[in-house]
């Protein structure tokens, strides 16, 4: 019985086997040319509609309450030191905010953004308002006009300063049921 389950199974797989050739040369031949694919055409999309945002008014609350801060309360703002008080009568006071560095072996560059909100790039020995940039470093830019120095930090290097001498926040208990 055994004999005759191994003889069906063998003939049976040489049955599929001889069918797969076949398939095979018909595709593979001469008059068939290459295998053609049905057209496929492009998914039809919804069209699409203009969504307008909400005025920028309406997200002051995103401002209001940080999400990392850990009070939910903007940091204290800390006077910026790009404003000199005695500016030597040479050259204008330097207002100007440092937003950025840029360091490479060949170029220091600092970013600052100007009083009218606009951003300007110096390289070191490039002057602003009778301002020399001198150098730059990656936390400061320092700032010569005859006799004065001005050293410009990051306004958040600024704001954590302020913020480490400010009282530590208030810690709440959770609510008891």
């Amino acid at each position: 019985m055994m004999a005759w389950s191994r003889a069906v199974l063998l003939i049976g797989g040489l049955t599929l086997a001889v069918a797969a050739l076949a398939q095979v040369a018909d595709l593979m031949a001469p008059g068939n040319g290459p295998l053609q694919l049905p057209e496929l055409s492009p998914p039809r999309l919804p069209a699409a509609t203009t969504r307008e945002l909400a005025p920028i008014e309406g997200f002051a609350a995103i401002a209001e309450r940080p999400l990392f801060a850990p009070s939910r309360r903007p940091a204290p703002q800390a006077p910026s030191l790009g404003t000199v008080a005695a500016a030597p009568m040479n050259a204008a006071p330097l207002s100007v905010v440092l937003i950025g560095v840029l360091l490479s072996p060949r170029r220091h560059s600092a970013v600052l953004r100007l009083a009218d909100g606009k951003n300007k790039t110096l390289a070191e020995g490039d002057s602003i308002d009778g301002w020399k940039l001198e150098r730059v470093l990656p936390d400061r830019a320092s700032f010569q006009s005859g006799e004065t120095r001005v050293e410009l930090l990051f306004p958040l290097h600024q704001a954590s300063a302020a913020a480490a001498n400010a009282a530590p926040a208030t810690r709440f208990a959770p609510a008891r049921r």
